[in-house]
């Protein structure tokens, strides 16, 4: 599931995460910013990602741009949008069957849409961030 809008998308992902767990299924739980630790983005059942996890997470992620960059040469620039996804841990937590994803700024452009969610939702949508998307409200 992905989850986009202006406001009200981190609580919306985490009821349909925690809906999922009522249900019996294991969980993962994409969310942005952080409140307090980076690690709270990726969480399994509840829980953050633990410093390790997250440290394996990105060198794998650093490596796959690095060649992924030479292969085609051009530069990615974020690895930030690619760590986003979570699908490494989600899958390593046995997670296949139920993931939640809050979308970031443009959810149009954000790289939540490249996990192929079958369901996704939008909440309430406002004006906010116009300029840096380029959309001009007349």
């Amino acid at each position: 599931m992905v989850v986009t809008g202006s406001n009200g998308k981190g609580s919306t992902a985490a009821f349909c995460a925690g809906i999922a767990r009522a249900c019996g299924l294991r969980t993962g739980l994409f969310t942005s910013p952080h409140l307090y630790r980076f690690n709270e983005r990726f969480q399994v059942d509840e829980s953050p990602i633990d410093d390790d996890d997250l440290a394996r997470l990105v060198s794998r992620i650093e490596i796959a741009i690095s060649q992924i960059s030479q292969r085609r040469s051009e530069k990615i620039r974020s690895l930030r949008s690619l760590v986003r996804t979570g699908l490494p841990v989600f899958l390593a937590n046995g997670t296949a069957i139920s993931w939640c994803f809050e979308a970031g700024i443009g959810g149009r452009y954000d790289p939540v849409r490249l996990v192929g969610a079958r369901v996704s939702c939008v909440t309430s949508v406002d004006y906010e961030h116009v300029e840096l998307l380029g959309i001009a409200w007349n």
